[in-house]
């Protein structure tokens, strides 16, 4: 099975740096009314920034992430600047969990961690039924080598 990550991640991602920005662009502003006009070219640093996530580098790392999960198995591959591929072994998958914040279950998404013996792999947030759906074929996995 191999799958990328649904558009409603790119707009929760897009939701989470404009948030962000707005708590710290309050934050230099505050800060450039009550110590120094100079906090103003930090605002509109950060504004450019906020841009720049939000029209290149969130779109392009969504549609960089591809997931592939097979017998042997869970294979994530991301990156926009520098390309990460992280490899989870079925046999040394120790523990498989979600986690869920509050917009993103507003938005049916949760990100799925698979721990293993030292290392961990994180999938970014993906539908809840994709990540049933991967439990499952994981635990197939797993339970078909114990027997094999």
């Amino acid at each position: 099975m191999t799958c990328n990550l649904p558009y409603k991640t790119c707009t929760l991602l897009r939701i989470r740096v404009v948030l962000l920005t707005l708590v710290l662009e309050a934050g230099l502003v505050y800060m450039a009314i009550a110590l120094s006009k100079y906090f103003y070219i930090l605002v509109a640093a950060l504004g450019l920034l906020c841009l720049f996530f939000l029209c290149f580098y969130i779109p392009r790392f969504v549609k960089s992430t591809e997931i592939t999960v097979s017998n042997d198995g869970v294979i994530v591959k991301y990156g926009v600047f520098y390309k990460t591929e992280k490899i989870m072994p079925i046999l040394r998958l120790i523990f498989m969990e979600t986690h869920q914040t509050p917009l993103a279950r507003l938005m049916g998404l949760c990100a799925v961690s698979f721990l293993g013996a030292k290392s961990r792999v994180t999938i970014p947030e993906i539908s809840n039924m994709d990540a049933e759906k991967l439990f499952a074929l994981v635990k197939g996995s797993k339970s078909g080598e114990q027997n094999g």
